[in-house]
């Protein structure tokens, strides 16, 4: 049986994506293949210094100090290839699949490399927005990981505006990607209990944990036909990134970072 080929695209990011990108992989059934992957580069739409001013707003100052130093340590553990799961090109490496990295997904050179790849299915993690040329370049569909039950919960930091408002539940969808953000039908979706004292990363590290199954269990519902929910207009709803104030709002019920969520970050990167 001729193998279905993988494609992802994700963005430049070391915290989250290589362990992703790994258990994905180490947990692919057998007739389906990575064919390859793109990095996107970090955009800083405002400037460098007004993204670090808002991720500072958001963690706070041990979140922001924590996550700055183990983003450092993840590099520097690329550079002297000590893990495996340091960055996604080691991830990359060690499964002998091709990589590149650009600034735009929908660039025509880009779009030209992805034909020659006969794709069937493209994974996106990322917040770049596809256009209609690259939505119709595999020949299945391209799906997009979400940290969020869509369609109620689309756009920016969607486990911060569940927590903000006081859901019992969150969780990840994997939808098809259409040309309207956070539109496409839900093919498969994992619910998370919000547990009380559960902080702002805690529920983003669960979140990936379960990013895992929810992309595996959409590539067999998409191959069979199964969707977990049709979109509803009538159910969206879409979220920006939170100013200041709002998050101050957030702070008096919730925490986004701990002593304990910084002692995990470390511990996990190193053993």
């Amino acid at each position: 049986m001729k193998n279905k080929r993988l494609y992802f695209v994700l963005a430049d990011e070391n915290l989250f994506h290589p362990h992703y990108l790994s258990s994905v992989i180490n947990n692919l059934p057998t007739d389906w293949k990575v064919t390859g992957i793109t990095v996107l580069k970090e955009h800083y739409k405002k400037g460098f210094i007004f993204y670090l001013f808002r991720q500072y707003s958001l963690w706070g100052l041990l979140g922001f100090v924590s996550l700055t130093l183990a983003t450092m340590l993840k590099t520097l553990l690329n550079i002297l290839k000590l893990t495996n799961e340091s960055s996604i090109e080691r991830v990359a490496v060690r499964n002998n699949i091709p990589l590149i990295k650009i600034d735009n997904v929908n660039n025509s050179r880009h779009l030209s490399y992805l034909k020659t790849k006969h794709i069937d299915i493209l994974i996106s993690s990322c917040g770049q927005i596809f256009k209609a040329e690259i939505l119709k370049v595999p020949k299945i569909a391209c799906i997009n990981r979400h940290t969020g039950l869509l369609p109620k919960y689309g756009g920016s930091l969607p486990v911060f505006w569940a927590m903000y408002n006081n859901e019992k539940k969150f969780g990840v969808s994997v939808h098809i990607m259409v040309e309207k953000i956070d539109e496409g039908d839900v093919i498969s979706q994992e619910v998370i209990e919000n547990k009380d004292g559960n902080t702002l990363f805690t529920n983003y590290v669960f979140g990936f944990k379960w990013s895992v199954t929810a992309t595996l269990t959409a590539l067999h519902n998409i191959t069979t036909g199964k969707f977990e929910k049709r979109f509803n207009p009538k159910e969206k709803l879409y979220f920006r990134f939170p100013e200041v104030e709002t998050i101050r709002d957030f702070r008096k019920k919730h925490i986004t970072f701990s002593v304990s969520d910084a002692t995990y970050l470390f511990t996990s990167i190193l053993r």
